[in-house]
């Protein structure tokens, strides 16, 4: 006998098969339960449902055209499936087609107002993508929904935490991180907001502790390292490596710890990407005996006694408000004599990373009123690093561009030391400047990062650096005007 794709034996054999790949995928197997879902569909090609699993498998094996296309044969089916069009949100905001992501979470949460899920994911997405007050204001009630309808939701809670930080809310964004921790006290990123929230608010004894969580975040390892971790053990005469874990503003900005670990008898190296060895190696007055890269060392057994995280010295330390050490000097050469300027000279930073530094660089035009407010009574040169140099056009006075023949951190340190001023949003030339001891002006954005603290013009990390804050989210004019006043009355009374 002939049996038809809707032969109940079929269809009881892929009822077989689906119950099999749902239980393969709960498991963590999405690629064996994506074979599983094409043979049940054989049978069962009109169960929306299916369509919808065998999309999050394909989702998760790295095959985003496919599993859109399941999405949508699941939506085809039955167009009133609250969870199909979220889960083709979630997808196509990893797609960056964030106006048909919006599109499939509003249409999800039409569908099914209680869907808390639902309220999470969209609250997630504003959040990774708001820029202004509104985005955040959005992103905070979509996840305040999400935990008043399911007061047990620790994911909710956590994201909660950040949206009101964002929104400058420092005792909301704590409230929510606590629930959170009491719901979940496992959950590292959730420890490690807290400890950022914390440290914001300058209160380090419990935001070093937290901090320490940020091992246990699944994109960050602890160091894969042949020797064992520093944990104030005697360091006299022993080797001590310092591993920069994190950015180059934020490598910058502890090196400072180095002559406190040289001061206990350490031998202290330093392994750091390229683009700071030149100038760490400079550092050997205060304490760096030699700088490595950072794949040699994981390499380096026997040569060191133990590491530390360099983040993690300020814990080490038990470092306080009141007791952060002064910036490292770098031992530069000695600058040549060069015949007196006739204008002090200003130096503009207005892009970092564009990865981890969207939200914090300004469109060079934006900074025109700087230009307006003093012209050319100073000289302007430009250490912006390629591909925002292409913006240097917008500025209506004489600019020098330099920023394209900078190597790597020495080269910016010698020619940062050459203005009598900077200008620069939040990005490692800050650091550098203020470490440096140059006039600095830093441009921060509303929600700033911790170690800026709050509602502060100055910084206990970098004496010589003023601070000028947007007063909301992605507007900068407040900002760039209060340093436009504050350099005219320097270069321009």
């Amino acid at each position: 006998m002939t049996m038809t794709p809707s032969s109940p034996f079929l269809q009881a054999e892929a009822s077989v098969l689906a119950e099999q790949a749902l239980a393969m995928q709960q498991e963590g197997d999405p690629a064996g339960a994506a074979a599983l879902y094409f043979s049940a569909l054989q049978a069962l090609d009109e169960v929306p449902e299916l369509h919808n699993n065998l999309a999050l498998c394909l989702q998760n094996i790295g095959q985003p055209v496919q599993a859109e296309t399941e999405f949508r044969r699941a939506l085809a089916l039955r167009p009133d499936y609250p969870e199909a069009h979220c889960n083709l949100g979630n997808l196509l905001q990893t797609l960056d087609r964030a106006a048909e992501a919006t599109e499939h979470y509003r249409r999800a949460l039409a569908l099914d107002p209680a869907y808390a899920n639902g309220w999470f994911n969209f609250g997630t997405f504003l959040l990774g993508r708001g820029r202004s007050e509104e985005d955040f204001a959005e992103a905070a009630a979509a996840l305040e929904k999400a935990v008043s309808l399911r007061p047990d939701f620790a994911k909710a809670w956590r994201n909660l935490g950040m949206a009101r930080y964002e929104r400058g809310d420092e005792a909301g964004s704590l409230a929510a991180c606590d629930e959170a921790l009491r719901l979940d006290p496992e959950d590292a990123e959730n420890r490690c907001n807290r400890a950022l929230f914390l440290l914001t608010t300058g209160d380090f004894a419990q935001g070093w502790d937290e901090y320490e969580w940020r091992w246990r975040l699944a994109d960050r390892p602890a160091p894969a390292l042949p020797m064992p971790l520093w944990r104030g053990e005697d360091l006299a005469g022993k080797r001590l490596l310092l591993w920069t874990e994190q950015g180059a503003g934020t490598s910058i900005q502890f090196l400072r710890y180095a002559p406190l670990l040289a001061a206990r008898g350490a031998e202290v190296s330093v392994a750091c990407e390229a683009s700071l060895q030149r100038l760490f190696a400079t550092a050997g007055r205060a304490g760096v005996r030699q700088v490595v890269a950072r794949e040699a060392a994981a390499h380096a057994k026997g040569d060191f006694d133990f590491y530390l995280p360099l983040v993690s010295a300020a814990h080490r330390f038990g470092t306080g408000l009141g007791t952060i050490p002064p910036p490292l000097s770098f031992d530069l050469p000695v600058k040549e004599r060069l015949a007196p300027r006739t204008k002090p000279r200003i130096a503009l930073v207005w892009a970092g990373n564009p990865i981890n530094d969207a939200r914090r660089a300004i469109p060079l035009r934006a900074l025109a009123p700087l230009a307006t407010a003093l012209g050319e009574k100073v000289e302007w040169i430009s250490l912006q690093r390629p591909p925002e140099t292409e913006e240097i056009g917008s500025w209506p006075v004489p600019i020098e561009e330099r920023g394209t023949a900078l190597a790597d951190f020495y080269d910016a340190a010698l020619a940062l030391r050459e203005a009598d001023f900077v200008v620069s949003v939040d990005t490692a030339s800050a650091h550098l400047a203020a470490s440096l001891g140059c006039p600095t002006a830093i441009l921060l954005r509303y929600a700033a990062d911790w170690r800026w603290l709050r509602d502060r013009a100055d910084n206990p990390w970098y004496p010589s650096a003023r601070l000028f804050r947007q007063h909301a989210p992605d507007h900068w004019e407040e900002a760039v005007s209060a340093l436009a006043e504050s350099l005219k009355e320097r270069f321009a009374p």
